[in-house]
């Protein structure tokens, strides 16, 4: 076992390691195996199974915080592909992708835990303590699961860096795991503490040294370690470089293995050693940072693939090749700026190419205007100047380096979440904005992650888009900054790597609100900043949304008119995303609206639908529902606006 002395310096070892390992290595890229990545086939068969795996891994990547997680996988489309590979794998471990189905039996049995399918188990016989193992452990013993637990608490091959790296949520998963477990395990009597727990009689399990003992050591170490990866993962503000991130990851991991090895010598079960170790009092917590250590900050992604949701008529010349820029994570800012740079330089100003076969300027681009535009422009005319059009092929968008809904999406689902509706506008205006030279100003109210602004990026031709974005939460607003500066739309580009141009987004982290408002009471969540219809503030969280930033607080607040006060103009396409204040936000924008000054509303709909309408109306819009969407332009203009009669 380890030693008292050993004991009392590791915090100071964890502590002195800090600072070593912003410069411990200069490596961008993790270099992760096959076996962990499981993205190659050989046949059909095997290619439906990889896709299966490939949602597997988003979807725990996206929703790890819903409590009907499991059942949400297990259940409904996908319950029989995934109870075959179930199968499939327990026959042939070496064949199969060992993370997804530790990951699937995982949530099988967390999903048990929850259906009280255990109800005759006693907790000691579910830690494997006593004459018997039972229980979750038990059946995580009869699949692959076990084994795959036997890597990364016991093994030696599989690298902790690498397992984050590979996208499985697995740390993440870890700490869900433990927590359900352990509420298991309280409701069948189990003590608080284990092994210091007063009133614990001489005959009880817990009350052996030995296992007190490895609790002891066990809780010591992984304290020391997760104050350690605390101090980086939540005090520590650069983007540090993939190679320390790794070498920090290798360092815990061989902390703890060297506890459960010695804890096994001494005589206690695999089984209850993880129990012990998952069940240790700041393990929870310890999971987390690691899984937040290992996120990646940057995610790299190409067009079209980034909009998957949107069939484009559009040939992009090389931007239509998915191996010409593939998808990438990345660490660090020196790597966030080098592919910035990269993009810039080899594919962001691809020419939109005729089709094979085509005479030159014809079968370029189908868009067509809505009918009392064509009069301004012909079809051919367009097609003929869309031949001269340059349009971005890829981007570079900063994350958060904690979980979060949108961070999340474009890590794990590689493509942007942007509303169709919102996507249909921006395709409806590119005609005209090729064919007259027009720079489109596009407003985008609630922009999160900026995944709607990155959509009109590739949409609207080099130099022909002014994006202005709003976002209440400061800390994404300060990521978008950092997405706009990468790729050169801030104006500071070339600086950061990246090439500058005439496209410009600028970034803005107000909350937008009636008139009169200049301070919004609320709760910082996970899908963003949220205030009741009543405007109360919203108790503090549990952390139940799975947000890792999640407090109530205030953010500063202004009008859509007093931010274009002094802008003249039309707003071409307005998007609003605000989680229930929509109506609030086109209050303060009254002015523009009765001088008919916003050619297209697209707002996602969570009030009260009616009062919205009348709102519109009342200022000589014409709306449209459709479905979650209102869609509104105004009567009288003969400006492009939404295409009410495009099928979406």
């Amino acid at each position: 076992m380890v030693r008292t002395t050993m004991l009392r310096l590791l915090f100071a070892a964890t502590h002195a390691w800090l600072p070593a390992v912003q410069c411990f290595s200069t490596h961008d890229r993790p270099s992760v195996p096959e076996e962990l990545l499981c993205t190659s086939a050989s046949s059909a068969k095997e290619l439906q199974t990889l896709q299966a795996w490939a949602h597997l891994r988003s979807e725990v990547n996206r929703l790890f915080f819903l409590p009907g997680l499991p059942w949400r996988l297990l259940q409904g489309e996908h319950e029989v592909t995934f109870t075959e590979l179930v199968r499939t794998g327990q026959r042939h471990q070496s064949q199969q992708c060992l993370p997804g189905l530790w990951t699937l039996e995982l949530l099988w049995v967390e999903a048990q835990m929850r259906s009280e399918a255990y109800s005759d188990v006693t907790w000691v016989d579910a830690l494997g303590l006593g004459n018997r193992l039972r229980g979750p452990m038990q059946e995580l013993g009869q699949g692959v699961a076990l084994s795959f637990f036997d890597s990364i608490f016991f093994g030696t091959k599989l690298d902790w860096a690498s397992l984050g790296a590979a996208g499985w949520a697995t740390f993440r998963l870890l700490a869900r795991f433990a927590s359900v477990f352990k509420e298991f395990l309280l409701t069948r009597g189990m003590p608080f503490r284990m092994g210091f727990a007063p009133g614990l009689k001489d005959g009880d399990v817990l009350a052996d040294p030995l296992a007190g003992k490895v609790q002891h050591h066990s809780d010591a170490i992984l304290t020391a370690a997760n104050a350690s990866l605390q101090h980086l993962t939540v005090n520590t503000t650069a983007s540090l470089r993939w190679g320390s991130l790794s070498a920090l990851a290798k360092y815990i991991a061989a902390l703890i293995r060297d506890t459960t090895k010695a804890a096994v010598a001494a005589g206690l079960s695999k089984a209850s050693v993880i129990s012990l170790v998952l069940l240790c009092e700041v393990c929870g917590e310890l999971w987390k940072a690691l899984d937040r250590l290992l996120l990646p900050d940057a995610v790299q992604h190409s067009f079209p693939a980034a909009l998957p949701g949107l069939q484009l008529p559009l040939r992009f010349g090389r931007c239509a090749s998915a191996q010409s820029l593939p998808s990438r994570h990345l660490w660090g800012s020196s790597s966030h700026a080098r592919s910035a740079q990269s993009l810039q330089a080899r594919l962001s100003f691809a020419p939109l190419q005729s089709a094979p076969g085509s005479a030159p300027g014809t079968d370029i681009i189908e868009l067509q205007s809505p009918r009392h535009m064509q009069s301004q422009a012909s079809h051919s005319d367009a097609s003929a100047k869309a031949t001269d059009a340059v349009h971005r092929c890829g981007f570079v968008v900063r994350v958060a380096k904690y979980r979060s809904l949108f961070s999340d999406s474009l890590r794990s689902r590689r493509a942007l979440m942007c509303g169709i509706p919102i996507l249909k506008a921006l395709v409806d205006w590119h005609s005209t904005v090729v064919s007259t030279g027009m720079v489109l100003r596009y407003v985008d109210v609630g922009a999160a992650t900026g995944d709607c602004m990155l959509a009109a990026l590739h949409l609207m031709p080099e130099g022909q888009l002014q994006g202005f974005a709003f976002e209440a939460k400061p800390a994404v607003a300060a990521l978008l900054r950092e997405t706009a500066a990468l790729n050169g739309l801030s104006g500071s580009g070339a600086r950061r790597g990246a090439r500058s141009n005439s496209s410009r987004v600028f970034v803005r982290s107000l909350a937008l609100a009636e008139p009169g408002t200049r301070l919004i009471r609320g709760q910082l969540k996970n899908i963003g900043f949220q205030v009741k219809s009543e405007g109360g503030l919203f108790p503090a969280s549990d952390g139940s949304d799975g947000s890792d930033d999640c407090s109530p607080g205030a953010v500063r607040a202004s009008t859509l008119d007093h931010q274009f006060v002094s802008h003249s103009g039309h707003i071409h396409i307005l998007s609003i995303f605000v989680n229930g204040a929509e109506l609030s936000v086109l209050r303060g924008a009254t002015g523009l609206l009765q001088a008919a000054r916003i050619d297209c509303v697209v707002a996602r709909i969570y009030a009260d639908v009616a009062k919205l309408e009348s709102f519109l109306e009342g200022l000589g819009y014409e709306t449209e529902l459709r479905g979650p969407w209102l869609l509104a332009r105004p009567r009288t203009s003969l400006r492009m606006t939404c295409s009410h009669d495009a099928s979406f």
